[in-house]
């Protein structure tokens, strides 16, 4: 049997909104259309949110570090904390976002398939689904797997 794992993923959450032109962050924020309702998951401190309520958007967040919840909640219209992996159904109606981000979490997620397939349900007809995942095909990445080095960071 396979053992679980826990984590403290504070370190996870310390992200922020990063500006440049070809980071994901900044791709995912210019496709997203002004006063659209977002679905964020894995909302981390809300630096997300923080840029896209400048656009007139309702975010609303999903975050499993509780102490991220409570930074996001000053950017996000509500926050749900709880861990997307076990959470079933949400208190919104059938198509009630347009947009729906997984930046940088489906990776983290034992069966990205089944959260990716109970989403579906709240993305409207014409809306989008925005994902991002890290890049390990990257050349520094590569080389660092070749040498037998492959150490975490803080953040990412």
């Amino acid at each position: 049997m396979r053992e679980k794992f826990y984590f403290d993923i504070d370190v996870v959450s310390k992200q922020e909104f990063n500006p440049w032109p070809h980071s994901p962050t900044y791709k995912a924020y210019r496709l997203i259309k002004p006063n659209s309702r977002v679905l964020d998951i894995g909302c981390a401190y809300g630096y997300m949110a923080r840029e896209l309520k400048k656009k007139g958007c309702e975010v609303i967040g999903i975050e499993l570090d509780s102490k991220a919840c409570e930074k996001a909640k000053d950017y996000c219209v509500h926050v749900i904390n709880a861990d997307i992996e076990t959470l079933r159904s949400l208190p919104f109606s059938s198509g009630f976002f347009d947009y729906i981000l997984c930046l940088d979490c489906l990776e983290h997620l034992n069966r990205p398939d089944l959260v990716l397939n109970n989403l579906h349900l709240y993305l409207s007809s014409t809306g989008r689904l925005i994902v991002s995942v890290p890049n390990i095909a990257r050349f520094e990445y590569r080389l660092k797997l070749l040498l037998g080095n492959f150490a975490f960071s803080d953040t990412g």
